[in-house]
């Protein structure tokens, strides 16, 4: 199944969504079907991703190895947070307020049906020549 992607683009608003992620999941990784281990791991690339980010804003810090670290720092802290987002996504035990309070895709139990459409189609040819149909 193919989800939404939950992760903000730009860096100010991943910085916040990053640490609330890590907020949420330090406090009760069971509460997310994870364990105290992929807590610790979310927490290790926010606490380098956000003084990377600081690093990166600071008018007297930013330089192009600045922002080079932060978005390395980025790259590294997505590669840890997206399969665990996607487990917690995943599990049934998980509240769907869970979901929201981490701040990720809240999946749809059933897919919404379409209604059958209520005339049958209908295809005009106006004319054809070589290589173009005119239709109405």
């Amino acid at each position: 199944m193919q989800y939404p992607s939950y992760v903000p683009q730009p860096d100010s608003i991943f910085a916040t969504w990053l640490d609330n992620f890590s907020t949420k999941l330090t406090a009760n990784p069971t509460e997310y079907g994870l364990v105290a281990g992929d807590a610790a791991a979310v927490d290790g690339v926010n606490d380098v991703f956000q003084l990377a980010y600081a690093n990166a804003i600071d008018p007297s810090t930013r330089t192009s190895a600045t922002i080079a670290g932060k978005d390395a720092a980025r790259v590294n802290a997505e590669s840890v947070v997206r399969p665990l987002a996607v487990r917690v996504i995943q599990n049934p035990s998980v509240t769907n307020e869970a979901r929201v309070a981490l701040g990720v895709t809240v999946p749809t139990p059933v897919p919404t049906p379409v209604a059958p459409p209520t005339t049958a189609p209908s295809l005009i040819l106006i004319n054809a020549v070589p290589l173009l149909h005119n239709l109405a």
